[in-house]
Parts: C-alpha cells; structure tokens; sequence
C-alpha cells in the first residue's frame, strides 16, 4: 500500500509539472504574440509619421506598378514612389548616391550581378527577418543583405513553323549541328547567363562550347522581349528568352515554343533593404510585403517563378526541369566576364 500511495504520488507531480509547463508554454506564446503585436504597431506608428518609401527597380514596369498598387491598397496612408530603370543604369545610380553621400532610395529590386555589388560596396542594409524562414536557404544572401524575389529561367524558344520536331535541341551540344548555322538569335549582353554556363559545365568544356556556338553566326538582338517576338514572327528560328514570355505568347496562340537544356540558368531578381534608408519604417514594412504570401501571389500572377515556398506558379512547366539559380557572387568578376564573353562572340 505504501508504495502504491507513492506511486500516485509521483504521477500526481508529473502531471502537475505537465500542466505547469503548459501553462509556461502558453503564458510565453501569449508574451511573444503581444510583443510582436506591439512592435508592428510601433512600426506602423514610424511609418505613418514617414508617409512614404522609395522604390527602385530594374522589374518591368507592369510587375513594379503592381507591387507598389497592392502595398497602397494594404496601407492607404502610405506612398510608394517608384523608380524603374535597367539593373545597369540602376547600380549605376545607387552607387553615385552612395558616394556622394545622398540617400535617396529606401529598397530596390536589382539583378542578382549588381546586387551582389552593391553588397560589396557596402550599399545594402541587413535584412528584416519576418518573412525569411519561408525562403530556401539558396536564395537568401548568406550575410542576409538580400533575398531572390523570383526566378527567370533562360530558355530556348524555337518557332514551331519553322523548326521541325527532328530538329528541336535536346541538348546543348545540338546547337552546334550545321542546321543552325546563321539561326540562332542571342542577347548581346548575355554575360550572366554566359558566366554561370560555363562556370556550371567547368571552364575548359564551357569555353570549348561557347567558342564553337560563337562560329555558327549568330544573330544578336538587345532585350529578351525583342527576342521572343523575332521568334515568334519567324525572322529568327531560335534563341535564348526569359520562359515565362515564352509561355504569355503560347497562351495568345502565337508559333512559339520552348525547351530547357541544362544547364538551366535562372537569372534571380534580389530585393534589398539600402544602408540607412531614408524611411526605414515604411521600408520594412515594404520589403515585409514583397515578400509575404500575398506580395509573391502578385509576382506568381506575371508569370514569373515567385521563390517562396507553397505559392502556386502560373506556368508550372517553367520548374518541371532542373533550374539552376544565378551565383550572384559572379557578379565580383564581371569585368572579367564581360571582356571573355564579348571577345568569345565578337560583339561591342
């Protein structure tokens, strides 16, 4: 009988440690929720006071508007103020305002090259860490300076009225078959895809390819969107184009197609917090959106592959093969790369 009075003795204790426990674990839930509650509070507070944040970004005009309409919608006191201009010009003019010491922007959207750079030049801010554990690792900057809004997967799009189910490339090695001789169409300024290609396939068999590529004569043509119409209007068989306006095109009936030959590089579009913004309240806030569930939504709806995890893609082909996403730290050596890819293809 003793020992079966202290027996119950001791499950009592347990379950009364359980029950205290649970009531700690609920008391410190309920803390965490109200302090975090507070603190949005006190950051809409400073963001109210601020009235506006400016956006910088090389996105296309339609995604940029967008993001910034829906921010306004969610926010009706707040303003974006919006500046789209190429990731070039972009870094350009973020690294003049550094130097010279004028803060303008408060968060850009920039290809994965220049963010990079401004990283290295001490432009960018860290990061607010609200939204983070709903991105891969691979697409969050190891020192939290930024995170890979979406992917662009580069493609091979291909008329279809004009190149034959027996000639459509399989591989990469194909497109160095005298058929395509004069027929393949490419950016002048490819060097990010250039660069990660051939870092992917090693140095030696990368340039072994791209130098026997530069000699069927190519045909270069600036912007990606001029490109997918070429092709589309029959002028050039095939190129290299951003997949999701290959998929726009299809859905409008035009005789476009495309296919993926590894490696498939998938240039990555990083938002940033700038150093010391001028609305940094309004500025978390701001990068919070993008990157939350709904901010991605309106990403996934142009097209593009958003890169948070459980958002639903438009064109869900675009990930049905191997993506490989741009090395942003390739950007350090871009000189290099610009020089190797100009003098690879003869081009200015």
């Amino acid at each position: 009988m003793p020992n079966l009075i202290l027996s119950r003795a001791f499950r009592f204790l347990q379950d009364a440690g359980t029950i205290r426990a649970t009531v700690l674990s609920v008391a410190t839930i309920f803390s965490l929720f109200i302090s975090s509650s507070q603190a949005q509070e006190s950051l809409l507070s400073q963001a109210r006071e601020e009235k506006e944040v400016i956006f910088y970004s090389s996105l296309n005009i339609d995604g940029s508007q967008a993001l910034a309409t829906a921010f306004e919608r969610r926010y009706p006191f707040l303003k974006v103020s919006l500046l789209r201009v190429g990731s070039e010009k972009l870094l350009s003019r973020l690294l003049l305002e550094s130097k010279v010491k004028e803060r303008v922007a408060d968060v850009v959207c920039i290809a994965g090259f220049q963010a990079h750079y401004l990283k290295k030049n001490r432009v960018l801010g860290s990061l607010p860490s609200d939204e983070l554990d709903h991105y891969p690792p691979q697409y969050i900057d190891p020192d939290k300076r930024w995170v890979t809004l979406f992917v662009s997967p580069f493609v091979w799009s291909f008329n279809t009225r004009q190149v034959p189910p027996e000639r459509i490339p399989r591989k990469l090695d194909d497109l160095l078959h005298p058929f395509w001789k004069g027929k393949v169409g490419l950016d002048p300024e490819e060097y990010e895809w250039f660069a990660n290609t051939v870092t992917r396939m090693g140095q030696g068999r990368g340039m072994g390819f791209m130098n026997k590529l530069a000699a069927q004569e190519l045909q270069f043509r600036s912007g990606h969107t001029l490109m997918a119409q070429l092709i589309a209007a029959g002028e050039i068989p095939l190129g290299l184009a951003y997949g999701y306006r290959i998929e726009q095109m299809r859905e409008r009936g035009a005789p476009i197609d495309w296919i993926g030959l590894a490696p498939v590089i998938a240039l990555i579009q990083p938002v940033a917090l700038l150093a010391n913004p001028v609305h940094p309240a309004t500025a978390r806030l701001f990068v919070n959106f993008v990157l939350s569930e709904e901010g991605q939504k309106i990403i996934a709806a142009t097209g593009r592959v958003p890169t948070r995890k459980g958002v639903t893609l438009k064109y869900p082909r675009l990930t049905e093969t191997k993506l490989e996403p741009s090395e942003a730290k390739l950007g350090e050596e871009t000189d290099y790369w610009v020089n190797v890819f100009r003098g690879t293809f003869g081009v200015r």
